[in-house]
């Protein structure tokens, strides 16, 4: 089936059939249907036809992504940046290619010059909320919430930058800033698991442990497949005198995270 959808591609186009953009579509076409490695060979086809075919160098840096092949997948990216200088996809992948290697310096100055160039593009917050991920994987976690702040002034009802300022926030020691965030962002969406997480964290750590168990019992209810919450949970509930239940917490714990620890969500 899918070989007579290329040749019927192929035969439509006529003449036309092997040009750098025919070539390119036919791998989208390929890659589509799960045919990655005919698709990686169309994608080189159409680069060689023409070598400025950002798409093209753009979707083989993709299928590298998918197969951890990140330095092959890093020279796609920058060669499709080369022809599409303001393509907001291409910058957000290389960046995640240098996080992807712990090369966060050198993903951080990716999605600065990305922000230079295209700071005013729709979607431009993404670049923002990536460049946080990245500071905050590096330690700089000052730097972190002020590219969160900036995502947030862009999507200021998303609760997942919400708890990302949240984390970069409670990295920092600014755990009352921290808490703020992660409410707001359970105001927004109450059922958001890792709002609940980060907020049971923050109470065990500002010893809040009453609230640390209402909190991670919730976070429980919705994925009870989770063993770093189950430890969590059981950490709140020896510290209020349940010695029974932080016992089988713990059990439940080490068994999910033994198994994969369950929904990461």
């Amino acid at each position: 089936m899918l070989d007579r959808v290329i040749r019927n591609f192929n035969e439509s186009l006529g003449i036309y059939a092997r040009t750098s953009a025919a070539r390119y579509a036919c791998g989208v076409i390929l890659a589509i249907a799960g045919d990655m490695r005919r698709a990686e060979s169309e994608f080189r086809e159409a680069i060689e036809t023409g070598p400025d075919n950002g798409m093209a160098h753009h979707s083989l840096g993709m299928l590298y992504v998918n197969t951890r092949q990140y330095d092959d997948a890093a020279y796609q990216f920058k060669q499709a940046l080369k022809s599409m200088p303001l393509s907001l996809p291409a910058y957000r992948e290389l960046g995640r290619v240098h996080d992807a290697r712990g090369r966060y310096d050198e993903a951080v100055e990716v999605y600065r010059r990305a922000l230079a160039n295209v700071a005013h593009a729709p979607g431009a917050y993404l670049l923002y909320q990536s460049l946080g991920n990245s500071y905050y994987k590096g330690r700089r976690y000052d730097d972190a919430i002020d590219a969160f702040r900036a995502a947030l002034a862009a999507r200021p009802q998303d609760p997942y930058l919400h708890v990302n300022l949240g984390a970069a926030c409670m990295a920092a020691g600014r755990l009352s800033e921290a808490g703020e965030e992660f409410e707001r962002a359970l105001e927004m969406s109450p059922d958001l698991l890792s709002a609940l997480r980060n907020l049971g964290t923050l109470h065990l750590k500002m010893e809040r442990y009453g609230d640390a168990v209402t909190v991670l019992e919730r976070a429980v209810s919705l994925c009870p497949t989770h063993g770093t919450t189950y430890r969590k949970l059981a950490i709140a509930y020896e510290r209020t005198g349940e010695a029974r239940r932080a016992e089988e917490c713990m059990a439940k714990g080490l068994e999910y995270e033994a198994g994969g620890d369950g929904d990461r969500r």
